[in-house]
């Protein structure tokens, strides 16, 4: 005797994912930060607090600059959730810890604040405060604070990881453009760092020669040790 059956077993989905429960239903607006300072996720340090909200994702486009300078402050805003932010988020840069006397940095139109029109979920955005004249107290280990939602407006998953700060002189930048006949104007410089994920090696630079020439770009790291000849050619 042959029976020819059929079988439907009844998986079950094992409910939503760790991802999907956390983090499925508020936005989570943040920076790049070493967590391995951290007291809850990493090893510590002398100040864990401090040290676990350092990033180089806050920065200036005029490097090595002093007092009078006009420059530009930049933050790059991640939102780890799983959720699209479309309502303005504001950002507000500080010379300074704004807990500790940080002096509210404003350009030269009178404007404090960086509205974000909408974050997306995965997608970094970058905060820009143009025309900024740098004060008279800038010194090489001045900081820059960024702090994102500061009238806490949005409801997030995390509310504790919404500032943070670099020192004003760290980052990526071109340490120098050698000047023989023409001097060659960087219309775009663009570089991805490499902390704290060093997968990362984006570099994207635009010039504007005033007439044909050689072109070399090296790469140096903080300590001013050569890494590799990144172009050079005319």
């Amino acid at each position: 005797m042959i029976i020819d059956y059929a079988v439907s077993p009844d998986f079950s989905s094992g409910g939503p994912s760790f991802w999907e429960e956390r983090y499925g239903s508020k936005p989570d607006f943040t920076f790049n930060m070493p967590w391995r300072y951290s007291g809850s996720r990493g090893l510590g340090g002398n100040d864990d607090d401090l040290q676990s909200k350092q990033t180089y994702d806050i920065f200036v486009s005029k490097q090595n600059m002093k007092a009078g300078d006009t420059t530009h402050v930049y933050a790059k805003i991640q939102n780890y959730s799983n959720v699209d932010e479309l309502s303005d988020i504001v950002v507000r840069f500080y010379l300074g810890d704004p807990d500790n006397g940080g002096e509210l940095i404003v350009n030269t139109d009178g404007q404090s604040e960086v509205t974000l029109d909408q974050i997306n979920a995965r997608e970094p955005v970058m905060a820009m405060l143009n025309n900024w004249v740098v004060p008279a107290s800038i010194t090489d280990q001045s900081t820059i604070f960024a702090v994102i939602d500061p009238g806490n407006f949005v409801e997030e998953i995390k509310e504790d990881n919404n500032k943070a700060w670099g020192i004003v002189k760290q980052g990526s930048s071109v340490t120098g453009i050698e000047d023989f006949y023409t001097k060659p104007q960087i219309i775009k410089r663009s570089l991805v760092n490499v902390h704290p994920n060093p997968a990362k090696n984006i570099a994207e630079f635009s010039f504007h020669l005033l007439k044909p020439s050689w072109v070399t770009i090296k790469l140096f790291n903080m300590n001013g040790r050569y890494i590799k000849t990144l172009e050079h050619k005319n």
